[in-house]
């Protein structure tokens, strides 16, 4: 892992954690005995400011700066211009990239829940930082995740039985159940998505229930299989928990 994306993730998760008790995305930040979020969170995104920035990374080395930007209120339009990027996965180096093999794969799924922390801190509905993205970002943004998620994601797998479904890794599945429960939330709650249907016919709030549903089935279950000795599926789940 890099220094920027070790900073991104340090960022992230000081800035905020999700609640799967509620739909609502963060809760509050509770001191540490390294010190307070605070005192660990603005040096890191002063750092980053600190330095140049080419609108040229992939999404874990854009989110860093731009979360870095807006949160300090600083760099605002440079900002903007890395989310409206990294929301166009067609673009080279942003949404794919290729394997030891020389194979192209798709990986937007793997990093957009990311540039949802962005969206749901600083859209101009966030009761966080209200406004703090243009709305040519976030309008990207939003769109990008309906064109990825509207079609990827089925009423199917909001079923209880989709808990034990298998994406190859814990670090696949925890981030694309992330990202796909994210999306929903953003679609729910914003007023040109929310009466819109999925791909499966799926109407958005249904599938943002569901989701909802699933990931506090998985954190239950999460407990469950820790109490139980930590096994493999328990840590997997867990890791699906933590990462929304």
């Amino acid at each position: 892992m890099n220094r920027i994306t070790s900073f991104a993730i340090a960022a992230l998760l000081l800035a905020s954690s999700a609640s799967l008790h509620a739909a609502e995305p963060f809760v509050e930040v509770k001191k540490t005995s390294a010190g307070s979020a605070d005192a660990r969170r603005e040096p890191i995104m002063k750092d980053i400011l600190s330095q140049p920035f080419n609108n040229d990374r992939d999404m874990s080395g854009t989110v860093p700066f731009a979360i870095s930007a807006y949160w300090l209120n600083q760099r605002l339009p440079e900002a903007d211009a890395a989310v409206i990027r990294v929301s166009s996965p067609e673009l080279p180096g942003v949404g794919s990239g290729k394997d030891g093999q020389g194979e192209t794969h798709s990986h937007f799924y793997m990093q957009s829940f990311l540039l949802q922390r962005i969206y749901f801190l600083f859209n101009s509905r966030s009761e966080y930082f209200p406004g703090r993205m243009s709305k040519a970002a976030e309008d990207a943004v939003a769109a990008s995740m309906w064109k990825w998620a509207s079609t990827k994601c089925t009423k199917e797998m909001t079923r209880p039985e989709s808990m034990w479904w298998s994406g190859g890794s814990e670090n696949i599945i925890g981030r694309n159940l992330a990202s796909l429960w994210g999306a929903a939330q953003i679609f729910a709650s914003h007023p040109d998505y929310r009466d819109r249907k999925y791909a499966d016919g799926t109407p958005v709030p249904e599938m943002a229930r569901g989701l909802q549903r699933l990931l506090q089935a998985v954190h239950a279950r999460a407990g469950i299989q820790r109490a139980d000795g930590g096994s493999r599926l328990g840590i997997q789940r867990l890791d699906a928990e933590r990462l929304v």
